[in-house]
């Protein structure tokens, strides 16, 4: 599977992202920003079910724009499989978050080779990205159990 990114907008420290499976579900809406709510460094999400818009207002230097997008990809989102009905999935094992990683570097390999010619080590920062904040998102959903 490839993502869907048909929109995104980006400013210093704010993000405006289509996702698709939040138009038209409020139960979509909700997750989103129960999901990304508690990572630190976002400051702020607001999911739109009319519009399928999603507001991330984020410290970028903690969580930069392409671990939001990877986030988004590794529960699901942006096509990547999440049904009607189902609550976002966070990876369990380490076989899934190998498989969603090799996933996301797959999308950006053919990003790359369609348009454009991005500067050194730019699929090992895209992978860094994902990974580190899909841990602070696993290990920050862990905390909120315990405290």
């Amino acid at each position: 599977m490839i993502p869907i990114f048909e929109y995104v907008h980006v400013l210093e420290g704010r993000l405006r992202v289509k996702v698709p499976e939040v138009k038209r579900s409020r139960a979509f809406a909700r997750a989103v920003e129960d999901l990304f709510g508690s990572v630190e460094g976002i400051h702020e999400v607001r999911a739109n079910p009319l519009t399928g818009n999603v507001l991330f207002l984020h410290d970028p230097e903690l969580v930069p724009v392409r671990a939001i997008l990877a986030g988004l990809v590794a529960a699901g989102y942006m096509g990547m499989g999440i049904a009607a009905g189902e609550t976002p999935a966070r990876p369990e094992a380490i076989g899934e978050l190998a498989a969603t990683i090799a996933e996301l570097v797959a999308w950006g390999l053919a990003r790359a080779l369609g348009r454009f010619a991005p500067g050194a080590g730019w699929l090992e920062q895209l992978v860094e990205a994902a990974t580190r904040f899909l841990v602070r998102l696993v290990f920050g959903q862990v905390a909120a159990v315990f405290a």
